[in-house]
């Protein structure tokens, strides 16, 4: 159980994303499974298998990312709440995005779809960046601005507003070094530095810790709905492999 500290409430009264992370990270703890057999999904099909194992990792990722967040809000910390929320943000959506295409396919019954489905997937749990990385012949993972640029387009208009205000902070910006550790007294002629930003004016936090809720309530929304859809997910891939002929041999299909 993560708790935010009564001094951190105190000083941010009134903001009712300390209540929404709290609580989004309790019912975050219920679909975490410790393991998945892949027979248990399904004898043939792996994109089933791939899709609940990235929501697991991504899950876990946010869920982690939120404790650490806890911690650094309650340490009076600035810069590092803006970084955090910011990487669970873009971990939300990423999950996020993949299930909003999966839901497509679903709804149109789209088997045809189901093959970028997958490659789609496989970008999101191998996906990789640096020239590095890559050579070691992993897929290029998508831009994140992309993703966020998709989400905010087409579910939530003011996603990318947030992002970029988050991003403001977190980078080598006058949001995040200038405006937040200095200070001018243009009578003096005088730069002071500013020890502690979120103490000076704690309200400066009000949007991270917003983006932690959102990022939470995206996460706990995708893996949940992509549960209570598996079973559709499963069916059609299975019905894919039927059709194309690749049944395994004396393995009974569940729609014969």
């Amino acid at each position: 159980m993560i708790k935010f500290c009564a001094e951190v409430r105190e000083a941010i009264p009134g903001l009712s994303a300390f209540d929404a992370i709290e609580k989004l990270y309790e019912e975050g703890l219920s679909p975490k499974q410790p393991a998945i057999l892949a027979v248990d999904v399904s004898p043939v099909a792996k994109i089933p298998l791939k899709t609940r194992v990235l929501f697991q990792v991504a899950l876990r990722r946010i869920l982690e990312l939120t404790e650490s967040f806890v911690r650094e809000v309650d340490a009076r910390a600035f810069v590092a709440p803006y970084v955090i929320g910011r990487a669970a943000l873009e971990t939300a959506c990423a999950a996020y995005d993949v299930w909003q295409q999966a839901k497509i396919i679903l709804e149109k019954r789209d088997k045809k779809g189901l093959g970028e489905f997958d490659e789609r997937t496989m970008k999101g749990l191998l996906g990789a960046k640096s020239e590095e990385w890559k050579q070691a012949l992993q897929p290029e993972s998508i831009n994140v601005l992309t993703l966020i640029d998709r989400i905010s387009k087409d579910k939530v208009p003011n996603l990318r507003g947030i992002y970029d205000g988050l991003s403001e902070h977190a980078h080598p910006n006058f949001a995040g070094m200038t405006e937040a550790f200095s200070r001018v007294d243009t009578v003096k002629r005088e730069t002071l530095f500013v020890e502690s930003p979120a103490k000076e004016k704690p309200k400066s936090l009000g949007s991270a810790v917003a983006a932690m809720a959102m990022s939470l309530k995206i996460i706990v929304w995708t893996v949940s709905s992509s549960e209570l859809s598996m079973g559709e997910l499963v069916s059609l891939c299975e019905e894919e492999i039927y059709d194309r002929g690749t049944w395994p041999k004396g393995l009974p299909y569940p729609g014969t």
